[in-house]
């Protein structure tokens, strides 16, 4: 499994098991478009994933069981994963 798949899904499934489906939802959905042939759309989902890990989108969630400080790291690290998928090449 891709580092991008595994850190969605961890995210994803944190997002759904504590009431955030809209969220979840949007998520699943830029996730799937990282896989698109379309390097447009890919670059458009990886930016949609970027703001959507920002401090103050999911950032702002409260996750419970984990501190402020673990939730970052995981949307960081999703948001890197997602920003190193599918990148266009010259």
């Amino acid at each position: 499994m891709s580092s991008v798949r595994a850190a969605g899904q961890e995210v994803l499934e944190l997002l759904k098991t504590h009431g955030f489906a809209d969220d979840a939802a949007r998520l699943e959905r830029e996730l799937s478009r990282l896989e698109s042939d379309d390097p447009q759309v890919r670059a458009l989902a990886q930016r949609e994933i970027a703001n959507m890990c920002h401090p103050r989108w999911l950032g702002d969630l409260y996750i419970e069981g984990l501190s402020l400080t673990e939730w970052s790291r995981r949307l960081d690290a999703l948001s890197r994963a997602a920003h190193g998928w599918g990148a266009p090449t010259k």
